[in-house]
């Protein structure tokens, strides 16, 4: 049959059409997001063991200096000038429980147990205590959570951060506030700002006693507290960070007789695949 000129213009174009259509692959992309928290509790008295001395909390706050910068355990102020007590420190592998961790770790009082870069984001953490006189101390606390690709190589954002102390036979007196300081100048790597901690003293004023960097992918950061017989004080951190975000916090506990109080740290990421 032998086709007219319309017809086999309507032909040819029907065969282009159906080349453009098979050389098309259609695809689609979708979001995953998966988001990891962890936590731990240590109880704590003078036989618990792993406590650190003078000298050995001050190496080990050289050493997360050396690690975390402006983040490490005293932030922007220097190291408190009261009697030291006593200090221990941790560090909490951030995993998924119901998938086991990676290379057995588990959370330890004894840092060094975990390597850094076993491919799974760190919550490194401290706690010293220091006597002011008057059978009255303060509580020091640091954590800092780190997802960088050396720790973590993996396209993640930290998203939680905590840390805080239950006291048992004694009285939380005094509770740092932690907030962001509107205020401050960013500098250094970090563009969010400055949180302060500041402790409420005599007269009804406070006491800037912490500071520490924010990015400004902070969503919120404070505490929560109960100064009472048995009290509680933590430190709350959420946001959205590709690196590292520390937290510091300060109580002040009346006691007659040594510590005994729970600590607890607790941190989480969000990680986006695209299949």
């Amino acid at each position: 049959m032998k086709l007219s000129r319309r017809g086999a213009l309507r032909a040819a174009g029907g065969l282009l059409a159906g080349g453009g259509l098979a050389g098309c692959v259609e695809r689609r992309v979708t979001r995953r997001e998966t988001n990891v928290e962890s936590s731990t509790t240590w109880d704590l008295d003078p036989g618990a063991g792993e406590e650190l001395d003078a000298s050995a909390f001050e190496a080990y706050v050289e050493e997360m200096a050396n690690v975390y910068g402006d983040s490490g355990v005293w932030g922007l102020v220097d190291p408190e000038a009261a009697d030291f007590e006593a200090a221990y420190a941790q560090r909490l592998p951030i995993v998924r429980e119901s998938s086991g961790q990676p290379g057995g770790d588990q959370p330890t009082l004894s840092p060094d147990e975990i390597d850094r870069e076993d491919g799974h984001p760190i919550l490194d953490a401290a706690v010293s205590m220091y006597g002011l006189g008057d059978s009255t101390y303060r509580y020091w606390l640091w954590a800092a959570v780190d997802v960088r690709n050396d720790t973590f190589p993996t396209d993640a954002d930290a998203t939680v951060l905590s840390t805080g102390v239950s006291v048992r036979d004694g009285t939380v007196t005094r509770a740092a506030a932690v907030a962001r300081d509107g205020d401050a100048t960013p500098t250094g790597n970090w563009d969010g700002g400055i949180a302060t901690v500041d402790v409420p003293v005599d007269g009804g004023d406070t006491e800037t006693v912490g500071r520490f960097p924010l990015y400004e992918t902070t969503d919120s950061v404070g505490t929560a507290a109960r100064t009472e017989a048995d009290g509680h004080y933590v430190v709350e951190w959420s946001g959205g960070v590709d690196g590292v975000q520390s937290a510091n916090g300060v109580c002040e506990v009346e006691r007659s007789g040594e510590y005994d109080l729970g600590w607890s740290v607790g941190g989480g990421y969000r990680r986006v695949d695209r299949v």
